[in-house]
């Protein structure tokens, strides 16, 4: 069956390409043939079959490789959007449960862990300078590391955080298997892979940081390109992520609170009042970090 649907799509896609290829075709519908050749090639499912022939398209077409890849990946995302929402509804049918309670928005850390991603994928490969704790030393001492390493090792594995959002989860898990086998990944790495929520992503926010060449000259402004800036933009960004989680537990523990309060439990309320104080402190001194860091993401 498989080999039927491959052999299938390939005829259609040398179809499609020869109508490009026609004089008759008007631009709108040369378009229209570019997206149903893309379609059948999102659908190939060999990866390097489907690889060879974005390649391959690109030359024949002269349209860039990585447009061509974004678009069937995006493509493929579609197809696997479609799947996930029948499964969940499904499962929603047949299992007939209340739904659970959901994080309070003010307490969401999604833009965070999306801003931080996307940095990742862009450029978790360069170097950036920090301070880091070294043993054998009281003082914190400046070292050189990936943006990877930065983020993944030292700031959220040395402090066991994790993302709160499970898509965002999974790609933090993969670069850390990536840095455990001595791997940087770079832009490619994820464009490329092979799970579609990790290459979606990718997809997704590949071209978020691209200016006109055109901007300067047009209207005589320079705007920062984002690598001029990058350690200080990650750190920020690190430190913007850790202050939300934080205000997240200080709220679970003015709960925990207000129960041993009403239980009348002397332990567990000095206990709680001790953990408060101390997640306090951190969240003063974070704040003072971000006092007067103001930075386009």
């Amino acid at each position: 069956v498989i080999s039927f649907l491959e052999n299938n799509e390939k005829d259609f896609i040398q179809f499609k390409k020869n109508l490009y290829h026609s004089n008759t075709q008007s631009p709108a519908e040369k378009a229209k043939s570019i997206e149903e050749i893309l379609t059948s090639v999102a659908k190939i499912p060999n990866e390097i079959q489907r690889r060879v022939y974005v390649q391959s398209l690109s030359n024949d077409l002269m349209i860039e490789e990585s447009t061509l890849l974004r678009n069937v990946q995006k493509i493929r995302q579609q197809f696997y959007s479609k799947k996930d929402s029948i499964q969940k509804e499904e499962v929603k049918i047949q299992t007939n449960t209340p739904e659970q309670t959901s994080i309070p928005v003010l307490f969401l850390t999604d833009s965070e862990e999306k801003n931080i991603l996307k940095h990742l994928i862009k450029y978790g490969n360069v170097i950036i300078n920090i301070n880091a704790k070294i043993d054998g030393y009281d003082e914190l001492q400046p070292i050189e590391a990936t943006v990877c390493e930065y983020v993944v090792l030292y700031e959220l594995k040395h402090d066991e955080v994790s993302f709160e959002i499970s898509e965002h989860q999974l790609i933090i898990e993969e670069i850390e298997n990536c840095l455990k086998k001595s791997f940087i990944p770079d832009e490619k790495y994820f464009l490329y892979h092979t799970n579609p929520i990790i290459s979606g992503f990718a997809v997704k926010h590949s071209d978020e940081y691209r200016l006109s060449p055109h901007w300067k000259n047009t209207y005589d402004i320079h705007v920062d390109h984002p690598i001029e800036k990058l350690d200080e933009t990650i750190k920020y960004l690190m430190l913007s992520f850790k202050e939300k989680k934080l205000r997240k537990l200080l709220s679970e523990k003015h709960e925990q609170l207000k129960k041993a309060e009403s239980e009348k439990n002397e332990t567990e309320i000095n206990n709680t009042l001790i953990e408060i104080q101390k997640l306090e402190d951190i969240k003063k001194e974070i704040n003072q970090r971000l006092r007067g860091r103001i930075i386009i993401v």
